[in-house]
């Protein structure tokens, strides 16, 4: 037990499965498919790049509107300014998750397949 958490942790440092991204299957049967959330990176990286999006463009729009505008009007402005950047960020940081996620699972399952090709072999040969 102890030596399959170690393999685990050697490959993956911090001892997570990447295929192991799947949501359950749904009560009509049908098959389980990846969720980001689920995912131990992608999800952090998602919500510092939103974390981000929102300080910059709430900050940026602070300083663009101060000069023209009364104070609670420039916070107001930059405070929208803010939630939109994080809304754009989150959309395109969902785009390319789903992207980056189905490919590492793909990877992943090649390799499987692969090992269990070559175990096959390996099997045959030894006959």
């Amino acid at each position: 037990m102890a030596a399959e958490q170690s393999a685990a942790s050697a490959v993956h440092p911090r001892g997570e499965d990447p295929t192991q991204v799947l949501a359950a299957p749904s009560a009509a049967g049908a098959q389980a498919t990846p969720t980001l959330g689920a995912h131990p990176r992608f999800a952090a990286k998602l919500r510092r790049a939103r974390e981000a999006a929102g300080l910059a463009g709430f900050v940026i729009a602070l300083w663009l509107a101060h000069s023209t505008h009364s104070f609670g009007e420039a916070v107001a402005r930059a405070i929208v300014a803010g939630l939109l950047a994080q809304l754009i960020v989150w959309g395109a940081g969902v785009l390319i998750g789903r992207q980056l996620v189905g490919a590492e699972l793909r990877a992943h399952q090649e390799a499987a397949l692969r090992r269990a090709q070559l175990a096959v072999e390996e099997a045959v040969q030894e006959r």
